[in-house]
């Protein structure tokens, strides 16, 4: 197995370079036999070259082969399942919201604030709704689909 940084493109690239150099190696290794069985043909015979021509079969014989595979065209990518939460995403209790400053900020401007909404509660549930009520529970209501 091989790592790749980068994204997939980056992947299919650096797998087309690599084919590149293996097809390359390839090619200069078959001149190279080619090379080696002429001389052996031509001087294979001769009595001067006998021996030598034998050292360069053995050579040949000793020479790694390089295979080129076919690229693959698509990638396996395993994404993870998603952690399962709980029936309720998010829970929030006991909020207020207003605007001005407090009373006791320290600011000295005597402004009180204006509270629009106080002691709310809100739940997200999973796959259901979003629920707001009041402090009573009697204005329940559902706001929107998760």
């Amino acid at each position: 197995m091989t790592k790749f940084n980068g994204n997939i493109d980056d992947y299919f690239e650096q797998k087309e370079l690599l084919r590149s150099q293996m097809a390359a190696a390839a090619a200069t290794q078959a001149e190279k036999r080619k090379q080696v069985l002429d001389f052996v043909a031509r001087f294979g015979a001769k009595a001067t070259k006998a021996k030598q021509a034998q050292s360069r079969l053995k050579s040949l014989e000793k020479m790694e082969t390089i295979e080129l595979k076919a690229i693959p065209v698509s990638a396996r990518i395993l994404i993870p399942a998603p952690i399962q939460v709980g029936k309720i995403v998010q829970k929030i209790s006991h909020v207020s919201l207003g605007y001005g400053s407090e009373s006791g900020s320290g600011t000295g401007s005597g402004k009180s604030s204006k509270s629009i909404l106080t002691d709310i509660n809100l739940e997200i549930w999973r796959g259901i709704i979003w629920r707001w009520s009041d402090s009573t529970e009697q204005g329940s209501q559902p706001c929107s689909k998760v």
